[in-house]
């Protein structure tokens, strides 16, 4: 078994509360949100304006998923795999032992 000494700072952001783009984002769903809610589709020209804010709602929330997983969860992701691969390496051959012993057992 080989040991690896690493050490990392990892910063990692805890709200969003502060960060421009969560914040532009937000305006442009309350925006988005109160036009589909208000909006009366009385016409043709009203589908194909309820139908563009739809597409624009599609638009925004992949782009809050994807400002989500690449500052957020993202790299809290990448850490946590690299500690189960770290913590395996201790219960694996745990799971092994076990396996040989309940095979003598039998």
């Amino acid at each position: 078994m080989t040991e690896e000494t690493t050490t990392a700072v990892v910063t990692v952001q805890t709200s969003p509360a502060r960060d421009n783009k969560y914040l532009a984002l937000r305006t442009e769903v309350d925006a988005l949100c109160l036009s589909i809610t208000n909006m009366v589709v009385d016409s043709i020209g009203k589908v194909s304006l309820l139908t563009q804010d739809v597409n624009l709602g599609r638009k925004i929330r992949k782009e809050v998923e994807d400002l989500r997983k690449a500052k957020y969860t993202g790299p809290l992701d990448a850490i946590k795999a690299d500690w189960m691969k770290q913590f395996a390496l201790l219960t694996g051959p745990i799971d092994e032992a076990q396996k040989a012993a309940a095979k003598k057992l039998v």
